[in-house]
């Protein structure tokens, strides 16, 4: 869950993106596993869902590195955040999120998934996402 005042919008990166609505100081906690505000689903629930929950869980959803056989969906903003190889958050542990430097209002969010996501669930579907 956000712990700051965020907007979506469209993404220099790509396709929509999470974006501060306030300044926020380097070290400051950004973002932290909530549950049940973030939804924890058992992966080996996860080949029984219907095609279209799975293709989803692909985009938005992610395995988390300390939680084995989890996977993690954000139900707010969050799950929009991009992959950046020089983030402005970072994730250790994974069930926090802090800004690495100062972030202005405006802002995009981004972060490394290699930080906290195993490699992405492989689905038998064509929308399948690898991240690298």
């Amino acid at each position: 869950m956000l712990t700051i005042r965020t907007e979506v919008k469209m993404s220099h990166i790509h396709g929509l993106e999470v974006f501060s609505c306030q300044k926020v100081a380097a070290g400051a906690l950004i973002w932290q596993l909530n549950a049940p505000f973030d939804i924890k689903i058992s992966e080996k629930d996860i080949p029984h869902l219907p095609e279209a929950v799975r293709d989803f869980l692909t985009i938005y959803g992610y395995l988390d590195k300390e939680l084995p056989g989890v996977m993690i969906l954000e139900s707010d903003n969050g799950r929009f955040m991009n992959h950046s190889d020089v983030p402005n958050v970072t994730y250790p542990p994974t069930q926090f999120g802090y800004a690495l430097r100062d972030i202005d209002a405006g802002e995009e969010l981004t972060c490394n998934y290699h930080e906290f996501s195993r490699k992405p669930y492989a689905f038998a579907s064509h929308h399948a996402i690898e991240v690298k």
